[in-house]
């Protein structure tokens, strides 16, 4: 393997420069419309709204002159118990903390994607490849659509560091020299502090392929004997990742994880793989009509993100396929990119290591992605290195002309679905004519041309293979635009004050207020979406639900695919409820039954299909579930009983037309074979653009109820749409527990009982063990008039209420590791918070440290004496300090080593 100093620093200057202006020209083709690529990411299933708020926050904490702690929402309402201030590490991540708006995270996703390049780059000229063929490895793995359609803000911390990985660990365990060691290390800390898990233990898979694969070279080439060859280097292998977990954040957090959560591993995703006909998706998204997905839709993208390009795929299949003469190392990249794409694919005897034990613990292999794309630019670089010495360009080209004609058959058949994408039926018949052109200089050469057909179809080639990668990363883009990733402030939190410690808030319903979200909004909502959680919420949860076992919990969690630990309201006390949510968010009117959904749309009488529509629709700032009935159309539904109230509301949308003109609205009966009119208005434009939605309550005496609407006097029905609006029946009983405070939509109510955050307890229970106190939960005996803790020798004589507290509370400050109040009592007693209790947080009562207390199971409780106070809480995990002191020690090791190596004038040894 060359050295990387023997290589002229202009190659790297030249490489960085070309990659940045690749990127930076791509990006600008947002710019100009004041957009930003980053946000326009599709493919990953969390989006960016999920993962956005934590590094929002990080940024807030930076500023204050503090880190992003571990539990940053106290436990209680936040998805991930594993810190991420570790995340400071990535040196890239503080351009955006300097930054100070969204634009640095632009950057960010800007110098990563570059840098992947670069690093790819360096890898390919590490292993002998020139400086063009580096470019194609570069651009191809910088370009691949892992990157540009499946990304989140820490995945790629990982896969920008693999190339250098790679190449430090080959040289490493080729020659065993103290410098690749260290820079080994180095780049294996970037990884496992880059805070994504599953590429963290693919990268050590990776390691040991490596240590296998030099082991067995020096073997066969008599260099060593085999166990020589081979036990030095799985020692060294097992002592990286032992240094790698010690020197980072990720031994702490496995025993925090370990000790104090619960986690869910379902073996279908554990051994999820792509369908095996998806491969071809890695040549070109066009190939994405091929593929269906499970909803039964066509893709616009490729569901395969991690496509290479035709021309970047057709170099590396002729490289596999044409070994000769090629440099030992490119037997290693071989055999990479065999096995990944038989892991990733389930590829029969290639997906041995997905079948070897432990390995369905990596929840999927879709994260395998980047490197294979990274082992296939490589393989695409040798390719492109022997087309450049002039060696195998009739058979390339041979085989280039049956992927164009394998193409241009797919663009016939598929002639409709991609008439719909023009872009990339542009792209297509681009690829088609490239292919043809190249095809004809190589057998009709122009003698007036200066360069050799030879010599200058390598260059087109280069040009077409960055040029169509290019294409591809700028062409796709998510259907919904920038605003999927764009969480606007819901108008019902005008009706909250924040400020007051309001600040539970709780919804049934996924859509309405999305899981993590919360925290744009400095929200406490009282769900969960992750696959790991606090042992003690989890099982908090599942007694409040009445969970007799796990599985019970696991399908609760998996209910209408929204993946979160969901509250049954129908099974948990009144008195719970209390202590858990303040607010109430809602698709419906309490005490009432929502009707939308019990319609037939089967039973849907119009001209054609198109003229019904089932969605939300706002008029005048108020938001409804509502049925759009194009005139003239019927909608009927069954209703069990009769007797019933049905509240509904009209609206109307109409077009900006002089013809616009209204439309009637009728709601009829039927009992048996007589039916009977029930309502009937008319609502003409004007009075529907002022007033918005009307509200209307009738009595419903028929099981058989049918929604109609008809055309206003002039006859039009293209220009205005009716809108049949909540449809609800009201149930019988009142709930006096919550008040609506705004129908702006969703319905928000306030509970009136609530327990306030911080309050203090008039009485308290004392009972053996937490499996008591969980017991009680689930009996229903949450209450705040009597709390109980779980006890110690002496403590229930030490600690009792004599008489009931009163007193006032003042909030002073409320941050992310710190909570400060100031108390005024008449007697002593117990000051309880609703908080989460979670190892970590200490309390400081007038600056002595005092015992925090585990109220109700899951809260906390401080004894407080009489008189005035001041008590803080405070946020110092020893696992969080633990962890900063390990990577500052690993950071000033490799540092003091760098120099050593410098002084002893070693460096490039």
């Amino acid at each position: 393997m060359p050295s990387l100093k023997s290589i002229p620093v202009r190659d790297y200057f030249q490489a960085i420069m070309i990659f940045l202006f690749i990127v930076g020209l791509a990006f600008s083709t947002r710019w100009i419309y004041g957009k930003k690529l980053g946000f326009e990411v599709v493919w990953d299933p969390t989006f960016i709204q999920l993962l956005y708020p934590s590094a929002k926050l990080e940024s807030e904490m930076i500023r204050a002159g503090k880190f992003a702690l571990w539990d940053p929402y106290r436990g209680f309402g936040y998805s991930l118990i594993s810190p991420d201030g570790f995340l400071f590490t990535q040196p890239l991540l503080w351009i955006y903390y300097l930054w100070g708006n969204d634009f640095g995270f632009e950057m960010i996703f800007l110098l990563r994607i570059m840098f992947a390049g670069f690093f790819a780059y360096v890898l390919a000229r590490g292993i002998g490849l020139s400086h063009s063929a580096g470019l194609i490895s570069g651009a191809g793995f910088m370009l691949c659509g892992y990157f540009r359609q499946f990304l989140n803000f820490t995945d790629l911390f990982v896969n920008m560091c693999l190339p250098l990985l790679i190449l430090f660990s080959l040289r490493f365990f080729r020659r065993l020299t103290f410098f690749d060691f260290i820079m080994s290390l180095l780049f294996l800390y970037l990884l496992t502090t880059g805070a994504h898990p599953m590429p963290i233990y693919y990268s050590l898979g990776v390691l040991f392929l490596i240590a296998f694969y030099t082991g067995l070279e020096k073997a066969l080439n008599r260099e060593q004997k085999v166990i020589s060859a081979f036990l030095p280097r799985i020692l060294l292998w097992l002592i990286m990742i032992i240094l790698a977990h010690l020197w980072s954040y990720v031994f702490p957090i496995f025993i925090e994880l370990v000790s104090r959560s619960w986690t869910f591993h379902s073996p279908e995703i554990g051994m999820l793989h792509l369908n095996i006909n998806h491969l071809i998706a890695l040549f070109t998204p066009i190939f994405d009509y091929w593929l269906e997905l499970p909803e039964g839709k066509l893709a616009i993208t490729t569901p395969i993100p991690s496509y290479l390009g035709l021309f970047l795929c057709s170099l590396a299949l002729f490289t596999i396929f044409n070994l000769k003469k090629h440099s030992p190392q490119i037997y290693f990249f071989w055999l990479l990119a065999l096995l990944l794409l038989g892991i990733i694919f389930s590829l029969p005897i290639l997906n041995f290591p997905g079948l070897l034990p432990l390995a369905n613990r990596f929840q999927n292999f879709r994260y395998l992605q980047p490197l294979g794309a990274l082992s296939l630019s490589i393989l695409a670089g040798f390719g492109f290195e022997k087309l450049k010495k002039g060696e195998g360009i009739k058979f390339y080209l041979f085989f280039l002309l049956l992927l164009g004609i394998w193409l241009l058959v797919h663009i016939i058949f598929f002639w409709q679905p991609l008439k719909h994408s023009p872009l990339f039926f542009l792209v297509g018949m681009l690829l088609i004519v490239s292919i043809a052109s190249l095809i004809f200089i190589y057998l009709f050469p122009v003698k007036h041309l200066l360069v050799e057909p030879v010599k200058i179809i390598p260059r087109l080639i280069f040009i077409l293979t960055t040029s169509e990668l290019f294409l591809y990363f700028i062409f796709p883009s998510n259907p919904a635009g920038s605003e999927l990733y764009k969480v606007s402030r819901p108008k019902f939190l005008d009706e909250i004050n924040l400020a007051s410690n309001f600040f539970r808030i709780y919804s049934s319903d996924a859509q309405l207020l999305p899981p993590n979200t919360a925290s744009l909004f400095n929200l406490r909502d009282v769900r969960e979406r992750a696959p790991i959680y606090n042992r003690e919420y989890f099982l908090f949860f599942s007694a409040l639900n009445q969970w007799k076992d796990k599985q019970e919990a696991v399908e609760d969690f998996f209910q209408d695919n929204q993946c979160y630990l969901p509250l049954r309201l129908e099974r948990i006390p009144e008195s719970s409820e209390e202590f858990l949510f303040r607010y109430l968010l809602v698709n419906h009117r309490l005490g009432y039954q929502s009707l939308i959904e019990q319609f037939k749309t089967d039973s849907l009488l119009a001209p054609t299909p198109n003229y019904f529509s089932h969605q939300q629709f706002e008029l005048n700032g108020k938001l409804r579930k509502a049925f759009l009935l194009h005139p003239p159309s019927l909608l009927s539904v069954e209703i069990k009983s009769k007797g019933e109230k049905l509240v509904f509301e009209i609206g109307l949308l109409a077009k900006e037309d002089s013809r616009s003109d209204g439309a009637d609205f009728l709601i009829l009966g039927k009992e048996g074979e007589e039916a009977h009119l029930i309502f009937a208005r008319f609502l003409g434009r004007s009075e529907a653009l002022s007033k918005g939605w009307i509200e209307y309550q009738v009595e419903i005496n028929s099981s058989l109820i049918k929604l109609a609407s008809l055309s206003g006097p002039k006859a039009d029905p293209i220009q205005d749409f009716a809108l049949f609006g909540s449809l609800e029946l009201a149930l019988e009983g009142e709930n006096n527990n919550y008040q609506l405070i705004s129908d702006s939509g969703p319905f928000l109510y306030q509970r009136t009982s609530a327990v306030p955050r911080f309050f203090l307890a008039p009485e308290v229970e004392w009972v053996g063990n937490q499996e008591t106190a969980l017991e009680m939960v689930r009996e229903g005996k949450l209450s705040k008039e009597k709390i109980f803790l779980v006890s110690k020798p002496g403590e229930q004589d030490f600690l009792k209420v004599n008489e009931k507290p009163e007193g006032k509370i003042y909030l002073v400050k409320d941050e992310t590791d710190l909570v400060e109040l100031n108390l005024e009592l008449s007697s002593s007693g117990w000051l309880v918070m609703l908080d989460s209790y979670y190892p970590g947080w200490r309390a400081f009562l007038d600056d002595k440290e005092v015992r925090i207390y585990r109220a109700n199971y899951l809260f906390r409780a401080v004894w407080v004496p009489k008189g005035a106070h001041r008590i803080k809480f405070i946020y110092q995990p020893r696992g969080f300090k633990l962890g900063i002191d390990q990577s500052l020690t690993m950071l000033l090791t490799l540092f003091l080593l760098g120099i050593t190596l410098i002084f002893r004038k070693v460096f490039w040894r």
